[in-house]
C-alpha cells in the first residue's frame, strides 16, 4: 500500500512512460531521499541525454510595490547522462538526494515541490511536477510544542524574501506565526519566528513579538541560539516574554 502512495503520477512523451517513486511519503530538512526513476519506452529506442530532479519553493516578493511570488529552486540533483531505453525495457534509475536544511516546512503557505526533468535527444520534453511533504526535525517540533504548551497555536507560515542575505545564500526565509488562544493573554497577541538552521542539531532562532491586529508588526527580532542542549534557556526567555503580557 506504502508502495502505491508514494507512486508519483507518470507522465508520457512521444510513448515515453516516467515514474519517480519515493521510498517515504514525508522527509525533514537535511533527510536523505530515497528513491527511483523509471523510463520505459513503448516504441522506439530512445535516448535520453539528461535527467534531473530538482526541488522548489515559492516565496513573497515586493517588486515595484507589487507583492509577487517567486520560484527558486532549492536545489538541483543530475542523475544520470546520457542513457538508451529500448522498446519494452524499463530503465530503473535508483537515487539517493539529500534535502537541504533550508528546505521550508510544508505548512500553511508554504509549498514545496519535487521536479523530474529528462532531456531527450535534440529537444527538452516536459517536466513533472509533485508536491513534497516536508515535516519538522525533531527540533523544530519541540519549539511548536512548546508555543502550544505555553497557549500559542500556528496560525500560519509562508516564506517571504530574505532582504539583507545574512547567515544564508538562499533569498528567502520562512516565517512562523503563532497567535493566542488563552483569555488571560492579549488576544492580539502574535509570535512571529524563523529558523536559520546551523547544522541538524542547531539553528538561529528570530522571534518578533506583536499586539497588533493584520500583522502590523512590533519591536525587534530577538535572535536565540536553538539547539536541545539549550531548550531550558530558550524556554526561559519565552516566558519572560510572556509575562508582559499577561492581562
Amino acid at each position: 500500500m506504502q508502495f502505491f502512495q508514494n507512486l508519483l503520477y507518470p507522465f508520457k512523451a512521444d510513448e515515453v512512460k516516467t515514474q519517480t517513486i519515493l521510498t517515504d511519503e514525508s522527509y525533514y530538512p537535511g533527510e536523505l531521499m530515497k528513491g527511483s526513476v523509471r523510463i520505459e519506452s513503448k516504441k522506439n529506442r530512445q535516448r535520453v541525454d539528461s535527467l534531473y530532479l530538482k526541488i522548489f519553493t515559492q516565496f513573497e516578493k515586493k517588486i515595484n510595490g507589487k507583492k509577487l511570488l517567486v520560484t527558486y529552486p532549492i536545489s538541483k540533483n543530475k542523475l544520470i547522462q546520457t542513457i538508451y531505453v529500448e522498446p519494452g525495457v524499463e530503465q530503473v534509475i535508483p537515487f539517493t538526494i539529500q534535502l537541504p536544511l533550508l528546505t521550508p516546512l510544508s505548512v500553511g503557505n508554504s509549498k514545496i515541490w519535487l521536479q523530474t526533468e529528462l532531456d531527450f535527444a535534440n529537444r527538452k520534453d516536459p517536466s513533472y511536477q509533485n508536491e513534497l511533504m516536508v515535516t519538522p526535525s525533531s527540533l523544530y517540533q519541540s519549539f511548536f510544542i512548546l508555543c502550544n504548551e505555553m497557549g500559542f497555536r500556528l496560525k500560519n507560515s509562508y516564506c517571504i524574501h530574505n532582504e539583507t542575505a545574512q547567515m544564508i545564500a538562499q533569498p528567502y526565509v520562512q516565517i512562523f506565526v503563532f497567535a493566542s488562544v488563552q483569555e488571560t493573554i492579549n488576544q492580539f497577541l502574535q509570535v512571529i519566528a524563523s529558523f536559520i538552521p546551523m547544522t541538524e542539531e542547531k539553528a538561529l532562532l528570530s522571534i518578533q513579538w506583536s499586539t497588533k491586529k493584520h500583522m502590523q508588526r512590533k519591536g525587534q527580532w530577538d535572535k536565540l541560539e536553538f539547539s536541545m542542549a539549550n531548550f531550558s534557556q530558550v524556554k526561559e526567555y519565552l516566558i519572560q516574554q510572556l509575562n508582559a503580557f499577561v492581562e
